[in-house]
């Protein structure tokens, strides 16, 4: 990614800003001689970083001091606040500190395509940080993009549809051998507490049988930014797809169960399947708004998460990225 800069003076050390070319992203504050603590740094400049979130959704700050997990920490509870469970989640994560988790822990040789963190729940997210301990050797990058530009490249006919039919639906399968347990991505396998929760998040109980459980959610795919009060493409209607599974598990999957069993599938909001060649489209609108970034030991990166699609490409060797959002 190319990058125009200009130098502004405030302290020692100095801070550049660096702002994309063409309004890519992410917009940069380096802090370039190492020495500048991050949390005296955001704690005084917090307007002017949030001013660029709201109007790029992507800030990375680079080469500060953040001294590791706790840092992080010290980080999040000064940007974002109030820090959220990963409640109905649906890819493995470990939890390493307060609100802090890996990300996903997903095969290394695999991409993890574009998303919006949880955009199928009710209260989804308003903000992610990322936190890079370790870069990959090579690859890793945190694909980013902006699901305003997403939106214009869609057909509108193809929006039209979606909407016509109800957005779209999320259709999960728990305890069939695959996916996380209900315990783990709901916090609780007691029937009653799983019954009240369903029913406050829009979450239709399928079936309910011990472990096993079937869920349906249904979701507009163009939502309203609180803020800009923009239209934004949110959604899992591409990340979920059956198409998107890699070919050897699709084949697997399809030898044994029907598609409302795999542990994620996605419908128009009708149930109707969704065309591949839908699908393919919008995938297409994703990476024609596509930009990435090379991660450095330290970074941190705060997203606005209904403005921002992040991903995170194939890498090899060791990378240690952790995540916190609320």
């Amino acid at each position: 990614m190319k990058f125009s800069a200009w130098k502004k003076q405030q302290e020692k050390p100095e801070i550049v800003t660096q702002y994309p070319e063409k309004e890519g992203l992410p917009v940069v504050f380096d802090a370039t001689l190492h020495r500048t603590d991050l949390i005296s740094w955001v704690s005084e400049h917090k307007p002017i970083i949030m001013k660029e979130l709201s109007r790029y959704g992507a800030v990375l700050l680079r080469r500060f001091e953040v001294n590791s997990i706790e840092g992080f920490e010290q980080f999040v509870a000064e940007m974002i606040g109030q820090v959220g469970k990963y409640i109905e989640g649906a890819t493995p994560r470990s939890h390493v500190g307060q609100g802090v988790y890996t990300s996903t822990e997903f095969p290394q040789e695999q991409e993890i395509f574009l998303h919006n963190e949880l955009s199928y729940t009710l209260t989804p997210p308003a903000l992610l940080s990322f936190y890079c301990i370790t870069p990959a050797r090579e690859g890793g990058q945190t694909q980013l993009a902006d699901v305003r530009k997403v939106l214009s490249f869609i057909d509108q006919d193809v929006i039209y549809e979606f909407e016509r039919r109800g957005g779209w639906s999320l259709h999960r399968s728990f305890g069939f051998g695959m996916g996380p347990s209900i315990q783990k991505s709901f916090g609780s396998d007691d029937p009653e507490s799983l019954t009240a929760y369903c029913k406050e998040a829009e979450i239709d109980i399928l079936e309910h049988k011990g472990s096993m459980l079937k869920t349906r959610q249904q979701r507009p795919v163009v939502h309203q930014h609180p803020n800009t009060k923009e239209d934004v493409w949110f959604n899992h209607a591409v990340f979920w797809h059956p198409s998107s599974l890699p070919a050897e598990f699709q084949t697997t999957l399809a030898q044994s169960f029907k598609v409302t069993d795999f542990p994620f599938a996605t419908f128009y909001g009708d149930g109707t399947p969704i065309p591949n060649k839908v699908i393919q489209h919008v995938r297409t609108a994703y990476r024609e708004a596509e930009v990435m970034f090379d991660w450095k030991a330290g970074d941190v990166l705060l997203l606005d998460n209904k403005l921002i699609a992040h991903g995170r490409k194939p890498f090899s060797g060791e990378r240690k990225v952790l995540v916190a959002m609320g």
